[in-house]
């Protein structure tokens, strides 16, 4: 069975604040979405780092995430 890469995003923290590219076939159309979650993620304040990840409450999972 042949897989396709519909999308992934690739995210990393720099100075500080997370910044993230979609790619795979849908990237280029849910960039903009992608820039928007993120853009609002680091308005939020960071109550602790763990294993050089944000935490940003205790409802959500780490960002940005490991696969």
């Amino acid at each position: 069975m042949e897989s396709f890469d519909f999308l992934h995003i690739d995210a990393e923290i720099v100075e500080g604040k997370i910044v993230g590219r979609a790619d795979g076939m849908l990237g280029h159309m849910l960039q903009p979405y992608v820039g928007q979650f993120f853009e609002k993620m680091n308005s939020l304040k960071v109550i602790a780092r763990v294993n050089g990840m944000n935490v940003y409450n205790l409802y959500n999972p780490l960002m940005p995430g490991i696969e």
